[in-house]
């Protein structure tokens, strides 16, 4: 995380355990270390601590509107946890262990975060879609959103293109919820192209030619669409090996925005 990001998840943290403390004395474990996480963790994704949850994508919004999108939030909370499940809050991020518990709540709650943004910038739609995810592989590794923020290395690049696989009639048309899941694990110049920190989200057009290039040699009209592209592979994993060539291969040829 940049410094700044931290800085505010530190405060946030800090803000969050001392009105754990505040407003739940009565039933907070102040004897187990864990016991304390545990709760805190409950009271902010029960949201019982929306007023009081620091968030930098809700920044701007009266209390109305933030109340609308904590509720709208909470119901895909699950993408926040390890198989979904608020229960496995503690190895929800991936490479970070209970030998540093603060450092798990404070990602843990970037992730929230992260959701909140999502849900108002997508809608519903979009937490529906991205939804879909909890039930592939990402689920078993760790939490969904977690996964993802770490391979793209951007939140903004990563929301936008989650939001343009949630619509019907977006860019991503003619792909199945697996597939899409498939191209978001490796994203790096298949969805998008990253030169000196800039990032470029790349067209259709430029996705579908990458395929054609791995999986013919040359572009083709005949599979111009990612309906038509698909039913080329028999299956998932055909599919998957498919992107992992275009992952692997130019992508020096492919890091010239000029071309």
């Amino acid at each position: 995380m940049k410094d700044d990001n931290v800085d505010f998840s530190v405060k946030r943290l800090e803000h969050i355990k001392q009105e754990t403390i505040l407003k739940y004395l009565e039933t907070v474990d102040l004897d187990s270390i864990m016991g304390f996480y545990d709760s805190m963790v409950d009271h902010v994704f029960n949201g019982d601590l929306d007023h009081e949850f620091l968030s930098k994508s809700l920044m701007g919004l009266d209390t109305e509107e933030k109340s609308e999108i904590f509720q709208l939030a909470r119901r895909y909370k699950g993408l926040c946890f390890l198989m979904g499940d608020s229960a496995y809050w503690a190895d929800s991020i991936d490479g970070v262990t209970l030998s540093d518990v603060d450092l798990v709540c404070m990602k843990l709650f970037d992730n929230y975060d992260f959701l909140l943004g999502l849900a108002k910038d997508g809608g519903e739609q979009t937490l529906k879609s991205f939804n879909a995810f909890n039930k592939g592989s990402f689920s078993t590794s760790g939490s969904v959103i977690d996964s993802l923020r770490t391979i793209f290395g951007d939140d903004d690049t990563l929301k936008d293109i989650l939001i343009e696989m949630s619509k019907e009639d977006g860019k991503y048309q003619g792909l199945t919820n697996r597939q899409k899941e498939i191209l978001c694990t490796y994203p790096e110049g298949v969805l998008f192209d990253r030169k000196k920190d800039k990032i470029q989200i790349l067209p259709r057009e430029e996705i579908i030619k990458r395929i054609q290039n791995v999986y013919f040699g040359t572009e083709s009209e005949e599979f111009n669409t990612f309906e038509k592209l698909g039913k080329l592979f028999a299956d998932d994993d055909e599919f998957e090996s498919m992107v992992v060539d275009v992952y692997y291969s130019g992508q020096d040829d492919y890091g010239d925005f000029s071309k």
